[in-house]
């Protein structure tokens, strides 16, 4: 089985295919080049469409990352596509502080993994766990967090839907009330204490549930 010179991106040069793809206009200003040319190490012509199509997800993907982080700044949506690109390389996100705290054989284990990856892509960054974080308020939290549990909320009626952004605005004000409206990565330990300590303070005084203390929120039926 044969390719002509270039079916699919893919390239014949001898014995050896290629991957020849230019790059879609709605990446340029993040890639410099404009058409990539890496060979697929491989003779195999069905293999060669295989591992082009990978790498072009995997292009894609970079490129969105870094179009969002330069579009939208440290969003939830960049840091969220910076993330992702870890799956690829079988890597969780550890934040920077706990690499170095960590087992040195993991960062090791990390930096060998990117050392051929250019410094300027977003999955270097999330590799060494220094990506920009999300400038999240904490009133933003429950549309937040409705967006990213959409799959777990979507076959809800209209009441229970209604009853479950309610205890996260509920809990969101709260907090501000009692803290401020802090960017949710600028929250510290002291305000975790005085947050769940308003929280104990409640249950104590009989005012809500062991329940519902634990969950920082009140039922809809006793929001006000």
């Amino acid at each position: 089985m044969a390719l002509s010179n270039c079916v699919d991106s893919v390239e014949r040069r001898g014995n050896v295919y290629y991957l020849r793809w230019r790059v879609p206009v709605k990446f340029r200003e993040v890639e410099t080049k404009a058409e990539i040319n890496q060979s697929l190490k491989t003779r195999d012509p069905v293999g060669a469409r295989g591992r082009a199509v990978l790498k072009k997800k995997a292009f894609q993907k970079v490129w969105q990352a870094k179009l969002l982080n330069q579009n939208w700044g440290p969003s939830p949506e960049a840091f969220s596509a910076s993330i992702a690109l870890l799956e690829d390389l079988h890597l969780p996100y550890v934040p920077f502080e706990g690499l170095v705290s960590g087992p040195l054989e993991e960062l090791v284990s990390r930096i060998e993994k990117i050392t051929q990856i250019p410094a300027d892509s977003p999955v270097v960054s999330a590799a060494l766990g220094v990506c920009d974080v999300p400038h999240i308020r904490i009133l933003e939290m429950p549309k937040i967090l409705e967006t990213r549990w959409d799959h777990k909320i979507r076959s809800k009626n209209a009441d229970q839907k209604r009853q479950w952004r309610n205890r996260y605005k509920h809990a969101a004000r709260i907090f501000l009330e009692v803290i401020s409206n802090k960017h949710v990565h600028e929250i510290t330990e002291d305000d975790s204490r005085r947050y769940h300590k308003h929280w104990q303070d409640r249950v104590n005084s009989g005012s809500i549930s062991d329940d519902q203390g634990e969950t920082g929120a009140i039922s809809a039926a006793d929001d006000r």
